[in-house]
């Protein structure tokens, strides 16, 4: 009886975790339709900022002042956008990598 108990437990923690990975699923898709709708609105702002401003907000990516090219706000949202998509089409089991027999013949 206790084993059974145990075993229902369980049960009932691995689906609530299934649960929680749609819902959290769910919420992720919204953040990456929100990131989507933001990128035409990026290209609006881009005809409208002023090039000689003291303070730029940097749209793409941009050389500088030590040299090196920065990330601008579009190149960090895709990779926030493509991070989250990659999270979500995680396989659920991690495949793993096994290493060949030491006196496997069979490949010789």
């Amino acid at each position: 009886m206790k084993q059974f108990l145990i075993g229902c437990v369980l049960g009932v923690m691995s689906l609530s975790s299934f649960a929680n990975d749609a819902a959290l699923n769910q919420t992720l898709v919204r953040i990456i339709n929100q990131i989507s709708a933001i990128m035409p609105l990026l290209d609006e702002a881009q005809t409208e900022i002023k090039p000689n401003t003291r303070i730029q907000l940097h749209i793409e990516s941009f050389e500088g002042s030590d040299g090196n090219i920065h990330a601008g706000l579009r190149t960090d949202l895709l990779s926030i956008r493509n991070a989250l998509i990659e999270y979500i089409n995680k396989p659920a089991i991690e495949p793993k990598t096994i290493k060949p027999l030491a006196l496997d013949f069979i490949g010789k």
